[in-house]
């Protein structure tokens, strides 16, 4: 995975903060489950369970890696808590 995006990083902003999102295999199923717009990206994500392993060992060599479970909350919840995670400098607007 580092590897297929090493062609891209000349050019791509250095972010400040990368926030991974994780969910349960589970509730990732759940939820595609109920969404009526599946892509073919959709289904790959279902098909292929060593896929979080792979953005696991992304998220390894990113100094601006934090980690957010998203199992059981809801999007309120998710954005609240990515707030929380920007410097009081950016949450002034």
């Amino acid at each position: 995975m580092i590897a297929a995006t090493a062609p891209f990083t000349r050019y791509l902003a250095v972010p400040d903060l990368t926030v991974y999102l994780h969910a349960s295999q589970a509730e990732l199923a759940r939820r595609m489950r109920a969404k009526h717009d599946q892509t073919r990206s959709d289904r790959d994500i279902l098909a292929d369970p060593g896929l979080g392993d792979r953005y696991d060992q992304v998220a390894a060599a990113d100094p601006t890696a934090r980690h957010l479970q998203t199992t059981g909350r809801t999007p309120a919840d998710l954005a609240g808590l990515v707030m929380g995670m920007l410097p009081a400098s950016a949450r002034l607007g």
